[in-house]
């Protein structure tokens, strides 16, 4: 009865379940302040309780005096004087300017080869600040409270989802962390700090982004390789391999195929993070890795000269002795006429404890000599300086033999014997490209995370894209070239940089004609045909056909290279190391004939952002390569044969990418079309050849140069060129930024597009009229910073000359654009044809007389012939006063000049500082052109309405 009421009860609304309880508040997901903040003053207060007896002790040293051994009476880790004596010595070298590399106090020695204190580790910034008095205690109390850190994350991260974590709970992590922290603590310093980056190492495997947890992981393992002593690192780079493996096993996989391909491919990430862990800490682990400690023998620390007379002898003045260098003062009284002069200069560098190899090149000592006392000026003459170690115990023996044609004079002189391993340079460069190409990876993921394209999107989103990923490579290409170039320079010396010089510029010659154009051609071809029904098809014959050419190309340039050879060699010049390296990169031209396929496939697809990407992969990976081949040996053969890997390495990865995210392309011969074929010749023989004579104006002088001056000349020459096309990128990156302006004005509004013009042409001059006046003046110190003294004078010699091309070549190129954006390429080239034969023609004369000085004086004639074209066809136009040299130039030109002025006035003074010449010269050229009023507001404005574009 009631149930039957209750069923009349019932309305049509009412609900047939009761509603749903409304759910307990929860506060929102976010980052855990309350559990790190009470873990960060709870661990602070835990590490200065456990080193108190060390802060209240004379001795503070943190392994000995602290809560574990006061209370045991019993030190685990005794104290090790010479490992705090190290981290003085480090401390001392750093606060004077220099890197902590050689030991001056006491034993003389390589410091950071046989220290085994972390002296390049960021965390010992604590310890230089603290001094031997506070620095121990404070590193050791901010790595443990690190370490209590890393612990109290791991062990949250660790407690099983879905478990509120209880008082209980919390108050067991916290007796653990604080167990594992009372067996840390006593640990010696180093040992601590590695033992600190652990957890984090460890707690990036529990990161969602695993991809980018990968990456990340070589930041704490490159600090546990830097601050920990080899064996305990290698030590923790097992345990983090055993973590993340474990983590990652395949038997967990449903699929064991699939699940051991991923347990593969996170085994090769990890090896790829460890090796640049190990690639950050270079600048300290290669020095200890590379040393080698010979057999002490007996010598004597005398000075010994020859051919001339020496006052006194030659001594260390100890107020003027630097940590790493040794500045040695002499006096030459007569010198005789016409006689070889020859200073034989002997300096006991190590002792019988810690005895150096007599081979230099593993020494890394290296000298200058300086006239006067001081270094402030090089000695004239141009001396010869060789530093040859003369027994184990460290006699450094320098020989400085002068020009008989250019004799010394009388007076003092200040030599200067200077410590720089290579192994430490070699480490700098490691860690930089190291840490540029997690920075890199880091950005291709979010790229790839973050954006997302459309065949609908706005023209200009893709235009933005396509110019700043190209450009960005560039730039990052150039910074890694440059610092590439510092090696290359001088593992070859200046005789084999000449001969792969010219076997670099031979393979650009035949690149263009391989390629003939067609590039561009199939890249257009291959746009148009993406708007076709059957575009696949299209695209498919376009790109099979293009690369049976390039195929055809590439096979042919082969034989005619020996014809090349074989027609270089009877100059004499022509070395056979130069014809295999020759050979082997024609041999690159068979792999880069498909990358040259692909290349058009992802421009025609407006994919710039994967070229990019394959442009930075074989950037970076031509550096160990081309190292590698150096040091073992095998010279410019050698450099070419890895820039042959690289071209088969980045060949497969754009296939990879291109198959993924553009289409497969079918491999047939088939799809070559042979009709399309004399097409796409037809229509690319034009652009080949524009090409050939672009590089025949600016590239021809290098083999003049080898074949009738010989590979030393060529190699100066070229030292001085890696400056000017990496200062060639300002230009270029103005006129990407100019070009869609110059586009837009070019129809109809030719005052709008003069006034653009006119103000980068401003903006242009401003930029290189101070670097090719400031450039006279520290030449030498480029060149010996590039190059080393190997390149010297000669290479500052060439750059002097050669700089003063920079302002001609910054003019053409913007107004190359302008010419462009008005549809007047024909009139281009014929200027070009023109530059080119006064070019070759003054290089053939005048090249046999007068060498690499001759090359650079042409090239600056050659921008100047170039321009005069270039302003008739402005002229003829636009209009007369439509390149506005004298209007928009006399006042850069003012301020360079008065510049110069002032350097000339410090070099007359014998001030040569490279620090000082850069501040004086920059203060007197901004404060000319604030007071000539060169810059205005108003052009600032345009700049960042350019820039925003």
């Amino acid at each position: 009865m009631k149930i039957v009421q209750g069923f009349y009860n019932l309305s049509i609304n009412s609900p047939l379940v009761s509603p749903p309880q409304p759910a307990r508040p929860t506060l929102p997901k976010g980052f855990p302040w309350r559990f790190w903040l009470f873990a960060a003053v709870g661990l602070a207060l835990l590490s200065l309780l456990f080193y108190f007896p060390a802060l209240r002790n004379p001795d503070p040293e943190p392994s000995t005096f602290n809560l574990v051994t006061t209370a045991t009476g019993y030190s685990p880790f005794p104290a090790d004087p010479a490992f705090y004596a190290d981290w003085d010595a480090a401390g001392f070298s750093l606060k004077n300017g220099q890197m902590p590399l050689w030991s001056f106090s006491g034993a003389k020695h390589p410091l950071l080869e046989l220290s085994h204190a972390p002296l390049l580790y960021p965390g010992s910034l604590i310890y230089y600040l603290g001094g031997p008095d506070n620095g121990p205690v404070a590193f050791a109390i901010f790595h443990l409270w690190l370490l209590g850190l890393g612990l109290s994350g791991l062990a949250r991260q660790l407690w099983p989802r879905g478990r509120p974590l209880s008082l209980a709970a919390k108050g067991l992590i916290g007796v653990v962390v604080v167990l594992l922290l009372l067996l840390a603590g006593p640990l010696r310093p180093d040992a601590l700090a590695a033992l600190a980056w652990l957890p984090p190492a460890l707690l990036l495997v529990h990161w969602r982004r695993r991809i980018l947890g990968l990456i990340a992981l070589a930041l704490p393992l490159g600090l546990i390789a830097l601050s920990g002593p080899l064996p305990l690192t290698l030590l923790l780079y097992a345990v983090v391999a055993a973590w993340w493996l474990g983590r990652e096993g395949w038997w967990r996989n449903r699929s064991a195929g699939q699940g051991l391909r991923r347990y593969i491919r996170v085994a090769g990430f990890l090896l790829l993070a460890m090796l640049g862990g190990f690639f950050i800490a270079g600048p300290q682990l290669f020095p200890r890795l590379a040393y080698t400690n010979p057999t002490p023998a007996d010598c004597c620390t005398n000075v010994g000269v020859g051919n001339v007379q020496v006052k006194g002898a030659i001594q260390v003045d100890p107020t003027v002795l630097y940590i790493n260098d040794w500045l040695i003062h002499f006096e030459l009284l007569t010198v005789t006429p016409g006689q070889p002069v020859q200073v034989e200069v002997r300096v006991q560098a190590g002792d019988s404890a810690a005895p150096l190899p007599a081979n230099p090149a593993q020494t890394g000592w290296g000298g200058q000599l300086f006239e006067g006392r001081g270094t402030d000026k090089k000695a004239e003459g141009n001396p010869n300086v060789q530093v040859v170690g003369a027994s184990p115990t460290g006699l450094q023996v320098a020989t400085i033999t002068f020009d008989p044609k250019n004799p010394p004079h009388s007076g003092e002189y200040t030599f200067r014997l200077r410590y720089n391993p290579l192994s430490f340079t070699l480490g700098l460069y490691a860690a930089f490209l190291t840490l540029i190409s997690l920075a890199l990876l880091a950005a291709v993921v979010g790229w790839v995370r973050f954006y997302r394209e459309d065949e609908n999107d706005h023209p200009l989103r893709r235009v933005v894209k396509n110019s700043a990923t190209p450009l960005f490579a560039q730039l990052t290409g150039k910074v890694i070239d440059f610092a590439y170039a510092i090696f290359v320079l001088r593992l070859l010396g200046p005789d084999g940089n000449g001969q792969y010089t010219f076997a670099v510029t031979t393979w650009l010659f035949f690149a263009t004609i391989c390629d003939f154009g067609l590039e561009g051609l199939v890249t257009r071809e291959i746009a148009r045909a993406r708007q076709q029904p059957d575009s696949a098809a299209q695209i498919n014959r376009l790109f099979v056909t293009k690369l049976f050419l390039r195929l055809g190309f590439s096979v042919a340039a082969l034989p005619l290279s020996l014809v090349w050879i074989a027609g270089f060699g009877l100059s004499g010049n022509l070395t056979p190391a130069t014809a295999w390296a020759i050979i082997l990169l024609m041999i690159g031209f068979w792999p880069t004939a498909l990358a040259g396929s692909i290349t058009t496939v992802f421009r025609g697809y407006e994919k710039f952002e994967y070229l990019a990407a394959g442009q930075l992969l074989a950037s970076i990976i031509k550096v160990p390569l081309g190292l590698a081949a150096l040091l073992a040996g095998w010279g410019v053969v050698g450099l070419a044969a890895s820039s042959v890997v690289v071209n088969f390495i980045q060949v497969a990865v754009l296939e990879s990418l291109q198959n993924k995210q553009v289409f497969k392309p079918k491999l047939s011969p088939k799809f070559y079309d042979r009709s399309l074929a004399k097409t796409l010749l037809a229509g690319s023989f034009p652009l080949m050849l524009n090409g050939l004579i672009i590089n025949i104006l600016f590239k021809s002088d290098g083999i003049l140069l080898g074949a009738f001056r010989g590979d030393t000349e060529l190699g100066l020459y070229n030292s001085a060129y890696k400056f000017i096309d990496a200062l060639l990128i300002i230009p270029s990156t103005l006129t990407i930024a100019l070009f869609p302006l110059f586009s837009v004005y070019g129809a109809d509004k030719k005052e709008n597009l003069l006034r653009v013009y006119r103000e980068g042409l401003r903006l242009l001059l401003i930029i290189a009229l101070p670097v090719s006046a400031g450039t006279l003046f520290i030449a030498y110190d480029l060149i010996n910073f590039l190059g080393g003294p190997d390149y010297l004078p000669g290479g500052a010699i060439a750059l002097q000359i050669l700089i003063w091309f920079l302002p001609f070549s910054y003019i053409n190129g913007l107004t190359q654009y302008v010419l462009i954006a008005i549809d007047k390429q024909r009139s281009i080239t014929w200027a070009v044809v023109v530059a080119a034969i006064i070019n070759i023609t003054l290089n053939l004369v005048l090249i046999p007389l007068y060498g690499y000085q001759a090359s650079s004086a042409i090239t600056i004639v050659t921008e100047l012939v170039l321009l005069v074209p270039f302003s008739w066809i402005m002229w003829r136009a636009l209009g007369k006063g439509s390149v506005p040299l004298i209007t928009t130039g006399w006042r850069p030109v003012l301020a360079a000049g008065v510049m110069m002025a002032v350097l000339f006035g410090l070099s007359l003074a014998g001030i040569h500082q490279f620090i000082v010449t850069i501040g004086v010269g920059g203060v007197v050229y901004l404060g000319t052109l604030a007071v000539t009023r060169t810059v205005t507001r108003e052009d600032l404005n345009l700049l960042k309405r350019v820039l925003k574009r």
